[in-house]
């Protein structure tokens, strides 16, 4: 028979875990995207979401059994990536954390829970019933500094140290691999050039879809001899022009001024300005070629 407060785990095919069953307690079921945890899903009904960016998780969203929003609380790091604070969406900070060099923590305010504590920000949970952190491939004892398990690529000659024993300029981002935040951060730089030429790829292909349509609406507009079929036109002109894509273009014109506030790339920003500033043209330019010809 199972004791009470027996804590059990079910993983998936690629060794993540998907759930956390507390015997005589709760069940939670992990949301995924990717191997980042984005949602919690209680037993009982409650909900956690998690926002994530670039550099991590930014905040939490607490639900009831019935979607009611109960709380919004956003992370506050320190270098090594470690939540020192959690703070309230009116600017109250709810939760404070202190850890030694291990990750063990030495001082703590405030009740509100939270899994997401030492080394946070690349995405390593707390477990309270254990005081073990979950990294992926193995679990993490902050008390003792080293996992539970050994390395299952057995490097080197010692398979159960965290981070090679340098905690302070180090982290492990899946249990099997330690990185120093230089190299982990530069990591994330290189990765960010990847998913800039994706969107910067998928804005050229929305601009050109945007052109097409436009020259076609245009082609049909200056054979049209009844107004009725101008505006027929301009209806299937705006079945490529739909609120999501407007709302899409207005979104990407305020990050482009967000980058030459904050110092983005220029180049970045040129481009982002050019995909953007064209599929909001043709927009414009097909609205005036309707009135004039109606």
């Amino acid at each position: 028979m199972p004791n009470e407060g027996e804590v059990r785990f079910r993983y998936r095919h690629d060794g993540m875990r998907v759930e956390k069953q507390v015997v005589g307690g709760l069940t939670t079921k992990y949301v995924y995207d990717g191997q980042t945890v984005i949602g919690e899903i209680r037993s009982d009904g409650t909900k956690r979401w998690y926002v994530v960016g670039a550099m991590g998780y930014i905040c939490r969203i607490d639900e009831d059994a019935n979607g009611q929003i109960l709380a919004r609380d956003y992370f506050v790091y320190d270098g090594l990536g470690s939540c020192r604070a959690l703070v309230a969406s009116n600017g109250v900070v709810v939760a404070k954390y202190d850890y030694d060099a291990y990750g063990a923590i030495r001082g703590q305010e405030g009740q509100r829970s939270n899994n997401f504590k030492y080394v946070a920000q690349i995405g390593h949970p707390t477990d309270e019933e254990t005081g073990l952190i979950y990294m992926r491939a193995r679990y993490y004892d902050p008390e003792v500094g080293r996992f539970v398990s050994e390395d299952s690529g057995r490097n080197g000659g010692n398979w159960y140290p965290y981070t090679e024993a340098d905690p302070i300029n180090k982290v492990d981002l899946t249990g099997r691999e330690s990185k120093s935040l230089e190299e982990f951060w530069k990591g994330v730089e290189e990765a960010h050039k990847y998913v800039d030429l994706f969107f910067l790829a998928k804005d050229l292909i929305g601009l050109g879809a945007n052109l097409i349509a436009l020259i076609d609406f245009i082609r049909i507009v200056l054979k049209a001899t009844d107004p009725l079929d101008v505006e027929i036109t301009w209806g299937k002109f705006m079945n490529r022009w739909n609120s999501s894509e407007i709302e899409y273009s207005l979104d990407a014109a305020n990050y482009i001024a967000g980058q030459i506030i904050f110092g983005g790339g220029p180049a970045r920003v040129f481009m982002q300005g050019v995909t953007t500033g064209g599929r909001l043209a043709t927009l414009v330019i097909g609205y005036a070629f309707r009135i004039a010809f109606t």
